[in-house]
């Protein structure tokens, strides 16, 4: 049975997999406590982005000289000691509210810390997983990394998270079909109109549950898929500042998006929706009215923007002489 040649085949991954996985949960889950806590001290949403900003923001910089450092060193080693240090990390952030000694600029130096430890890890990972994974599996193990993406959510809404889980499991299980680009570029549609939309329109949590379940269900279909194409077409020993660019590409506009959404909430969009325009009353027919109703008008224009940009792709895609790459290595001359 197919299902059981991976497990029997990958033994060595799947230790790697759930070491790693555990250790980038406590880190995870850490730093979500971390946002609640400056959020409850000052009650500003500039406030909560901004200690997540020190989040993402060192992992960005980072990140492109972490995946040319890792193809020069010893990944087992790597991997060794970034996990040493990201668990020394959780100690010290678990240890510092009993010392009395808690202060923000502390936990921004820690965060940081962390951070640069994921930047290396990360390229890491994914080149042992190549290497420890036969190619034709690669899908599966893919969607296992989505489901460890996933658990790293722990701290979020449990409900959406499982359902996240959910479907990494079930892309693990079930080999990705062809058209991989074509569901990735799909299933990112589908989480920016479902999920944006009903946590922009909805007024009651049962519709904002809704919008997260939404938001994560595509998720490890997009991972899986794109992750498959990259490491079918990248050779081995490339894999890691390949990754590493690719993180540094897609995460760069967490932080921008982090420094940019608190001041748009508190300082234009909120104060917008409190006062008496054609425009403020226009949008309260579609977000409501009351606290809270500008940073609903965000969620939909983020609903719009990337509801379209993915369907544009999309459609270019299609409209291409393929949208797979070649199964095989040699199909690459």
């Amino acid at each position: 049975m197919k299902h059981h040649s991976f497990f029997s085949t990958a033994r060595t991954f799947l230790v790697l997999w759930s070491g790693t996985t555990i250790s980038s949960l406590g880190s995870a889950m850490t730093s979500f406590a971390l946002l609640l806590w400056a959020y409850q001290q000052h009650g500003t949403a500039t406030s909560g982005t901004l200690m997540a900003f020190f989040t993402y923001g060192p992992s960005v910089l980072v990140s492109f000289m972490a995946g040319t450092v890792v193809e020069k060193l010893d990944k087992r080693r790597v991997l060794l000691v970034t996990s040493a240090i990201a668990t020394a990390g959780t100690v010290a952030l678990l240890a510092i509210p009993g010392a009395g000694a808690l202060r923000v600029w502390i936990l921004y130096a820690l965060n940081l810390v962390m951070a640069v430890v994921s930047a290396f890890r990360a390229p890491a990972v994914n080149v042992v997983t190549s290497v420890l994974v036969p190619p034709q599996h690669y899908p599966r193990a893919s969607g296992l990394q989505s489901l460890a993406d996933a658990l790293r959510t722990m701290a979020a809404p449990v409900l959406a998270t499982m359902v996240y889980a959910i479907g990494g499991l079930a892309v693990t299980v079930r080999q990705p079909s062809r058209g991989r680009a074509d569901v990735a570029l799909l299933a990112c549609a589908v989480s920016f109109a479902v999920g944006d939309t009903l946590m922009g329109v909805g007024r009651t949590p049962a519709v904002w549950v809704a919008g997260m379940l939404g938001s994560y269900l595509p998720l490890p279909l997009l991972n899986a898929h794109l992750t498959t194409i990259m490491r079918t077409i990248i050779p081995i020993p490339m894999q890691a500042r390949v990754f590493s660019a690719r993180d540094t590409l897609q995460f760069s506009t967490i932080p921008v998006g982090l420094l940019l959404a608190g001041p748009l909430a508190d300082c234009v969009f909120e104060p917008m929706m409190r006062g008496h325009t054609w425009l403020s009353s226009f949008l309260s027919v579609v977000v409501g009215t009351g606290p809270g109703s500008g940073m609903a008008v965000m969620f939909v224009i983020t609903a719009v923007v990337g509801t379209v940009a993915s369907l544009v792709a999309w459609w270019r895609v299609r409209g291409g002489a393929r949208s797979d790459p070649p199964d095989r290595p040699d199909e690459l001359a």
